[in-house]
């Protein structure tokens, strides 16, 4: 007998195959946009490259925290058009389909370039985004003349528009006149239908064989009867060739166009051909984000010293198939030095699906993917997997279910090594249990030697005396529940576990007396089992507690981290409080200052009048001016301390118009800055004293303005009249208070600027920024009223906030003096 050559086997291959890797692999690839990423899917491996596995870990974990937040990364739309973009490199000339295919993935690239994921919170995808170069000219000559899903618009040149109004005259004289023709009654007998049709890119009627001798025309086609032919009459040859000379000119105009773009696409090849590939491998991290919020997965550390502990773990086909609530959760936590576990229990008790959870998992971390377990969760990182899963007997290859067990066997003992993990499903089953118990002994003991890690559920009780032999092996069982006598599909770990052959029968169904007639037999072999029964009823008790304590734990947990959330956007909050009060209490010092200085120099012009048309007594005159002079030395105090708290003074010369910010209007400036750092500033008719930090000078404004402003606008003296599109700021990915933040500081530079109004882009996502965003617009003084902007500026993504007429009017006065001012 001759048996299959375990060289000829590729144990990996096997094992993924056992285990259903692949489809899991093909449950996800069904999630990406293009073929490319499809099939990098489907060819996915594990790898032992631990810096790989890290950065796609953490990649997928920050598009899914994206996701949440702004639905983003979107790849609507990506196809594989590279053979079209080389073509195009040798001067080719595309179609429009191919050229909308590419304008696709310009525009993509285009608008991932600003999606607002900050380098702190997506550090990793960040440095994926910063790889891809724009390309507008490719998507914004391509749209100009081409329509989704690849076609020409009516005036995408003015040549192609008039070709086209012309072919639809000459095209509407042609079927005028046949349909005068068929509804002429000389001709009433010759037509067989009443048609018009195309042969040979012209038009003609259907003609009665037996009347071609009474219609002078071309003949183009004849029916497989012959009792049809198809007649270009003579009288609409002229229209029929003008016709197609159009329709010739109307394809010369479409391919200068198609060369034209053609070469667009050649000259910006190798960028295009970069992105590609970066916006493939986007899509395959995308699609394994989408499965993984699908499953309910977390990132968990892999690492070679790992031990295997897995919490809360779940069988990922399982979850697709009954939902993440229907699967009973796996929970194996070994201690580090243990590195065989053998799991026996009741049969249909869930033991298969323990071992392939333990392997698909572990496949799925040597992947980089998350997998559907607790995030605390550790995974050993394996270079080899081996599985013997399933009866693999097979006629063709003259193989029994025992022998095709020790090929499988075989091929684990001599490949695997210390970074392996090795599977065993029902070991020693399918042969005579008084050898294959030994057999199997040797077999795990010999593997385990190896440093290979072994996993293995078996019937043979005697297995389970190799946790007592070795301190790096462990017993675990499924759970059988005792008192509703049937599986519970929990793992307990720590104690071995026994078939519940006799209670399984009975409950399939099995006749009541073969049932007895069996416990007869069996005989006092059943106190082992009784002591067993025992150990899981008190291990079950055990699990239960620390479950419930568990439960407790993060609950707790989850209350921190909220009341953690609310003190952090309580503090924000104060923080915010805090900055709007000072600058409240600064705007209110220095119009009181101005006040008290205004009514100051009133009292003492109506001092000096008195006193010139009637002197007081030498006492009270010295009085009155000893209270004045006390009322400018307390004033002087007042604004020394003012420039203290208000930074670095300005040098201003009289004669300089500044911006005062807190008026938000323009002055001109009486005096030079004194020691204090203040300035005498006239605002309209209002002479006032602020300090020089608060003012800044026309150069100095203006430069803050082009910055704030980014090139939007133009210059009209003084004055800036924004362009008709707003002010831009993108917070998409960002935390709420982040965002706000961000926003806060637009607002000042808008009001400063005299700007009418910002874009604020948000995103849709869940909506939480959107409301967060538009409340607090709502509360703003600076805001008059939010507007929503047009599908291509964002939609429902973004907001307009419309600055108030206070701000804008403030700027406008101020500009009204600059104007008067020039005019007197």
């Amino acid at each position: 007998m001759e048996f299959p050559h375990p060289e000829n086997i590729d144990y990996l291959a096997h094992a993924l195959e056992v285990l259903e890797f692949p489809k899991i692999l093909e449950h996800i690839a069904k999630k990406c946009v293009s073929e490319r990423a499809r099939q990098m899917v489907l060819n996915t491996r594990p790898t032992s490259d631990i810096e790989l596995i890290r950065i796609r870990s953490e990649l997928i974990e920050e598009i899914r925290q994206l996701l949440a937040i702004s639905g983003q990364p979107e790849l609507a739309g990506l196809g594989d058009p590279e053979e079209f973009i080389d073509r195009a490199a040798k001067e080719g000339v595309l179609s429009e389909e191919e050229l909308w295919q590419v304008a696709q993935v310009s525009r993509i690239v285009h608008n991932l370039t600003r999606i607002g994921a900050n380098r702190e919170r997506f550090p990793n995808l960040r440095a994926m985004l910063d790889g891809l170069e724009d390309t507008p000219a490719v998507h914004g000559n391509i749209e100009r003349f081409i329509l989704p899903p690849g076609v020409f618009k009516e005036d995408a040149s003015e040549r192609l528009a008039q070709l086209r109004i012309a072919k639809k005259q000459v095209h509407d004289r042609l079927q005028e006149k046949l349909e005068s023709m068929l509804e002429d009654e000389r001709y009433a007998d010759f037509w067989q239908e009443k048609l018009i049709t195309i042969r040979n890119e012209r038009f003609v009627l259907p003609l009665k064989a037996e009347h071609k001798q009474h219609l002078p025309g071309v003949i183009h086609d004849r029916s497989a009867s012959g009792a049809t032919i198809f007649i270009e009459p003579l009288e609409i040859v002229p229209l029929n060739n003008q016709l197609r000379e159009l329709e010739l000119e109307e394809r010369a105009e479409k391919l200068r166009i198609l060369r034209n773009l053609s070469g667009i696409v050649g000259a910006y090849s190798e960028q295009l051909l970069a992105n590609l590939s970066i916006l493939h491998q986007l899509d395959f991290l995308v699609a394994v984000a989408h499965f993984a919020d699908e499953i309910g997965a977390n990132s968990v550390s892999v690492a070679p010293g790992n031990p295997l502990s897995l919490r809360d773990a779940r069988h990922p086909l399982l979850v697709l198939e009954k939902g993440r609530e229907g699967v009973v959760p796996l929970d194996i936590d070994l201690p580090p030095k243990v590195r065989g576990l053998i799991i026996t229990g009741p049969n249909m008790g869930g033991k298969t699906v323990a071992l392939k959870t333990v392997g698909l998992l572990s496949v799925m971390a040597a992947c980089g993917f998350p997998v559907p377990a607790d995030s605390k969760s550790q995974i050993p990182l394996f270079e080899k997997f081996f599985a013997d899963i399933g009866d693999e007997q097979s006629v063709e290859a003259s193989l029994s279910s025992f022998a095709s067990h020790i090929v499988h066997y075989k091929i684990a003992a001599e490949n695997c090594d210390e970074k392996s993990l090795v599977l065993f499903d029902e070991l020693g089953s399918a042969t005579d249990p008084q050898e294959a118990m030994p057999l199997s002994w040797a077999l795990f003991e010999y593997i385990l030697d190896r440093g290979a890690m072994v996993v293995a559920n078996t019937h043979l009780g005697g297995l389970m005396g190799l946790a007592a032999s070795r301190e790096d092996v462990e017993n675990g069982a499924m759970e059988f529940d005792q008192d509703r006598m049937e599986p519970t599909y929990r793992f307990l770990l720590g104690v071995p576990g026994k078939s519940w052959a006799m209670e399984i029968a009975k409950l399939l169904g099995l006749p009541e007396k073969i049932l007895v007639r069996a416990r007869e037999i069996a005989g006092g072999g059943t106190a082992l089992d009784e002591i067993i029964s025992q150990l899981q009823r008190r291990l079950a008790e055990v699990e239960d507690l620390r479950r419930r304590l568990d439960e407790q734990s993060r609950d707790l947990t989850q209350k921190r981290e909220i009341l953690e959330g609310l003190l952090k956007a309580n503090q924000i909050k104060e923080r915010e409080l805090e900055r709007v009060r000072r600058s409240y209490e600064e705007m209110r010092e220095t119009r009181l200052m101005a006040a008290i200085q205004r009514e100051l120099e009133k009292i003492e012009t109506e001092w000096q009048k008195i006193v010139s048309e009637k002197p007081p007594e030498p006492k009270k005159r010295q009085r009155a001016e000893r209270f004045i002079q006390e009322l400018k030395r307390r004033l002087k105090r007042a604004e020394k301390q003012s420039a203290r708290k208000h930074g670095m003074p300005k040098q201003l010369e009289p004669g300089q118009r500044v911006f005062v910010y807190r008026l938000h209007k323009w002055g001109e400036v009486l005096d030079p800055t004194d020691e204090q750092g203040c300035v005498r500033v006239l605002v309209g008719n209002l002479p006032l004293k602020i300090h020089s930090s608060g003012v800044d000078t026309e150069t100095e404004y203006e430069r803050k303005r082009r910055a704030s402003k980014r090139g939007y606008g133009e210059k009209k003296g003084i004055h800036y009249e924004p362009r008709e599109a707003p002010q831009k700021i993108d917070v998409r990915g960002m935390y709420p208070e982040e965002a706000w933040e961000k926003v806060d500081k637009i607002l000042d530079d808008a009001v400063a600027s005299g700007a009418e109004k910002i874009l604020i882009v948000h995103g849709k996502g869940k909506g939480t920024l959107r409301r967060y965003i538009r409340d607090k617009l709502h509360a703003d003084p600076r805001v008059a009223r939010m507007m929503l902007p047009s599908e291509r500026e964002g939609g429902d993504g973004a907001t307009i906030a419309v600055l108030s007429d206070d701000n804008v009017d403030n700027s406008k006065e101020g500009n009204k003096n600059e104007r008067g001012t020039q005019e007197n």
